[in-house]
């Protein structure tokens, strides 16, 4: 799965399974956002500038989640979608050399002919979809977060 993690490291003392519960329904609500935006401001939008939506498979596999482990609390954005990271962190391949059969030149018909490719790299340009809906979220997250544990201290108190 390709995905970014946003961690609470829990302090001393503040460990209990109330306080990890509370900090655990902050994220969630942290984490459905980011995906929001993922989807709306990353994967919707004009080509060549935004990643856009071709099939819509890329964008249904974006999830975001939270979960307990250990003594943390840990939001996830991700997605399962193989080829997920190439479009996050851009990619260049190598094509070695190899032979092409054409039919056409500029738009016309021609008579096939096989011609020879010489090995050269194409580049596919970094068009992240995870990682800036995480740090465009960043503060909502810590609201959140924050919410929560004022709220579980409130239904403490009282």
């Amino acid at each position: 799965m390709s995905d970014f993690t946003f961690r609470v490291n829990m302090p001393k003392g503040m460990d209990t399974m109330d306080f990890k519960q509370a900090l655990l329904k902050g994220m969630t609500k942290g984490m459905f956002e980011a995906e929001g935006t993922s989807k709306e401001n990353y994967l919707t939008g004009p080509r060549p500038q935004k990643l856009g939506v071709v099939s819509g498979r890329l964008r249904t596999s974006v999830k975001g989640r939270a979960k307990i482990k250990g003594k943390n609390v840990i939001g996830e954005l991700g997605t399962n979608v193989e080829y997920a990271p190439q479009h996050e962190l851009g990619l260049t391949v190598t094509i070695p050399a190899h032979q092409r059969r054409i039919t056409q030149a500029f738009g016309k018909a021609i008579t096939p002919k096989t011609i020879n490719i010489g090995a050269h790299k194409a580049t596919f340009p970094k068009k992240p979809l995870l990682e800036p809906a995480i740090e465009d979220e960043f503060q909502t997250i810590k609201k959140f977060l924050k919410d929560a544990v004022l709220e579980d201290w409130d239904n403490t108190i009282h």
